[in-house]
């Protein structure tokens, strides 16, 4: 069993991912390579699907399944610049000699979790504008559960 199995065998996805049936182009870049820092050119990719805890994308690029790599994908969603930041957990060649990677966002980026969300929203609504209503109550129970604490105003404060 190689490392992106290892890593990817006892995992249970916290969030539900969101289909891009059209897909989006991305431009990635490699930061690490095992637990090395690297310099990368960027090449594009194809993000076929999205979740506040990570992403999938296509690529005729094979990266082997041994090495530990982490990625960022830049990106645009819905009116909103995305850079997502993670692991590759695992890869799967498909039939057409693309390859899809599975990526984990990483859990310290919480502004980026909170962009996703917004931009995923941003694009349930624009799809279903039927939900709207449930969309609103839903965005202020995540209000409350995200932004209700004193911990995360201060951080916010800290941060400008």
């Amino acid at each position: 069993m190689d490392k992106m199995d290892d890593l990817h065998e006892g995992s249970s996805r916290k969030y539900v991912r969101t289909e891009l049936h059209e897909g989006v182009i991305a431009e990635m870049n490699l930061l690490r390579v095992d637990d090395r820092i690297v310099t990368s050119n960027t090449c594009k990719v194809l993000v076929t699907n999205l979740s506040p805890g990570g992403l999938r994308f296509m690529t005729p690029l094979h990266l082997k399944s041994e090495v530990r790599w982490q990625v960022s994908l830049r990106f645009r969603l819905e009116g909103t610049d995305l850079d997502v930041r993670g692991e590759i957990r695992w890869s799967q060649m498909n039939q057409d000699q693309w390859w899809s990677y599975g990526v984990e966002a990483d859990p310290e980026e919480s502004y980026m979790r909170s962009k996703i969300i917004r931009a995923l929203n941003r694009r349930l609504l624009r799809m279903y504008p039927q939900t709207s209503k449930f969309h609103e109550m839903y965005g202020r129970a995540y209000d409350v559960q995200a932004f209700g604490t004193g911990e995360f105003m201060l951080k916010v404060i800290q941060d400008d």
